[in-house]
């Protein structure tokens, strides 16, 4: 059954633009919503490594479509730095999308397990399980013993909403990687998923981003507790 706040959100959403928006619970039109759309997560509500290492080294642009639609490893000679957090990439290549547009690129949530996010909690991830839904990188916690991923997939446009109001009531954020403020699919139960070609960057993205020539960075161990991790894949 669908949440109270996640009820409210969708019919907010409904009087905004004519459809949900990620940010709608916790906006209202006005002079300060602009500032609000455009609010940026802070460095520590990030998952990251150490040296500021995001998805744990994997290439980001390697799970899209037009990156091989695969997880992937990245090079740790080619990196990129945005907004503090440090991305590695297979490619020169794939670096270029990146900094060309970033925020269409770095995973949602922060990293964090997006079903674990959608039940309001933090948990790492496994970066080879992933989801391309609204145009957005979806990372989940996956074990032998749990898959996160399978139960996002058993009503995943409800799962998205609960995410999206969770992540920003954290953070701050408005929780669309493409455009900042930009429309979320309709909340209708269906995946919106599958992504397109190359989106455009946001304002200001590719001013920001700087292409790096090598960031070292070891994997640290991963942050994963048992006790987070039957927490995250309970219904």
């Amino acid at each position: 059954m669908r949440s109270a706040l996640a009820i409210a959100a969708t019919l907010t959403g409904a009087l905004w633009a004519g459809g949900p928006l990620a940010c709608a619970p916790k906006l209202a039109a006005g002079p300060d919503a602009a500032d609000a759309l455009a609010k940026r997560p802070a460095l520590p509500d990030y998952n990251l490594r150490r040296e500021s290492l995001a998805i744990q080294g994997y290439d980001p642009v390697a799970y899209f479509p037009e990156g091989g639609g695969a997880p992937l490893a990245g090079d740790p000679t080619i990196t990129a730095t945005y907004e503090g957090v440090v991305y590695r990439f297979a490619s020169a290549e794939h670096r270029d999308r990146f900094v060309a547009s970033p925020r269409r690129y770095e995973p949602a949530y922060g990293g964090w397990c997006a079903y674990a996010m959608a039940k309001g909690n933090r948990i790492n991830v496994n970066p080879e399980a992933f989801l391309i839904q609204d145009e957005r990188l979806l990372l989940f916690y996956r074990t032998a013993l749990a898959d996160t991923r399978e139960k996002w997939q058993e009503r995943p446009g409800d799962m998205l909403l609960d995410a999206d109001i969770n992540w920003r009531n954290q953070s701050g954020e408005c929780p669309n990687t493409r455009r900042a403020g930009a429309p979320m699919s309709s909340v209708d139960g269906e995946s919106a998923s599958g992504g397109g070609g190359e989106g455009d960057a946001a304002d200001g993205d590719e001013a920001s981003t700087t292409a790096d020539a090598g960031t070292p960075g070891d994997a640290s161990e991963a942050n994963e507790t048992a006790a987070a991790a039957e927490e995250a894949s309970t219904p």
